[in-house]
């Protein structure tokens, strides 16, 4: 009856069928309680995807902004005061320029990389057809090099490696992966506290599996 329906959803029931039923009405019960489902979880993917979006063009208006104001600056006080600089401040002052270009040139690669993964041109089907074996070595001295210029602090701060076999191949995109470790060294200089060090751990599992950890102490 109506109140055991009604407790069967409150145990967290998707439907209720009385008896008898025949075996067409449970497929079509569980067939429409499955698309409605989908819908959801489409709808809930969708939105968590759009708020992703919004904090992303957040983040990359303000990221495009600092830099921009501060070359915006530094160009406008060359101009103003050409004569008056010496040889060190003009130095110094296009140091500052090309620090701000290459912090909008990350930024760039970083937006180039997102959308790749957001429009499925990397995923793991583009691995399979287009991936080389690679030397992890490799791959990690140069995400190493690649994390240090990322990082706006801490640039040449102490990275160590820890390792249980020399060597080991992977089969992957060499630029996707050195970038995206990259990131993660960054990310590890950038708030490592100073006179410490940023760990990468890697090791070997099963002769099959290796396990990245890049820790900031």
């Amino acid at each position: 009856d109506r109140s055991f329906v009604r407790h069967g959803m409150d145990l967290g029931a998707d439907d209720y069928i009385t008896k008898p039923f025949s075996r067409s009405e449970l497929l079509k019960s569980i067939e429409s309680r499955l698309a409605r489902s989908k819908k959801s979880v489409a709808v809930k993917t969708d939105d968590q995807l759009l708020a992703a979006k919004r904090q992303l063009t957040s983040m990359v208006a303000h990221e495009l902004r600092t830099p921009l104001i501060s070359m915006t600056m530094i160009h406008e006080l060359i101009s103003k005061k050409l004569d008056d600089l010496s040889g060190d401040e003009m130095r110094d002052l296009l140091k500052m320029m090309q620090s701000g270009n290459q912090r909008m040139q990350h930024l760039v690669e970083q937006m180039v990389m997102f959308t790749q993964l957001n429009t499925n041109v990397i995923d793991k089907n583009t691995v399979e057809k287009y991936g080389k074996a690679l030397d992890i070595q490799l791959v990690i001295k140069n995400a190493i090099t690649q994390g240090r210029s990322f990082a706006y602090r801490n640039q040449d701060g102490t990275i160590k490696r820890l390792q249980n076999k020399p060597y080991a191949v992977v089969k992957a995109l060499i630029k996707p992966l050195s970038f995206a470790l990259a990131e993660l060294i960054a990310n590890a200089l950038i708030f490592s506290p100073e006179n410490s060090s940023v760990i990468i751990q890697e090791r070997i599992v099963d002769n099959r599996c290796l396990h990245l950890n890049i820790v900031d102490s």
